[in-house]
């Protein structure tokens, strides 16, 4: 492998591990974004004031988000309110 070859190689690889840092980070950003939105509207839905429901309800928002329909409307009157 010549020397051009071998540095064109370490850019790419470079390039390919600063595009997976962005989007972990990005992900990252959105997941806490979503727990803090969560949290702050929590008392427009309808679910049990409780410390412990709360906590459950906001750190495993992406899977309720998706699996659950009920969740789903909830954790939009989140968000509005």
């Amino acid at each position: 492998m010549s020397r051009s070859n071998r540095v064109q190689l370490f850019f790419f690889a470079w390039e390919i591990t600063c595009m997976i840092n962005l989007l972990t980070f990005s992900l990252l950003v959105i997941y806490i974004s979503g727990i803090w939105k969560f949290s702050k509207g929590y008392k427009q839905t309808n679910f049990s004031s409780s410390l412990a429901n709360r906590l459950v309800l906001s750190v495993f928002w992406p899977v309720l988000l998706i699996a659950n329909k009920g969740y789903r409307k909830n954790f939009q009157k989140a968000l509005k309110g």
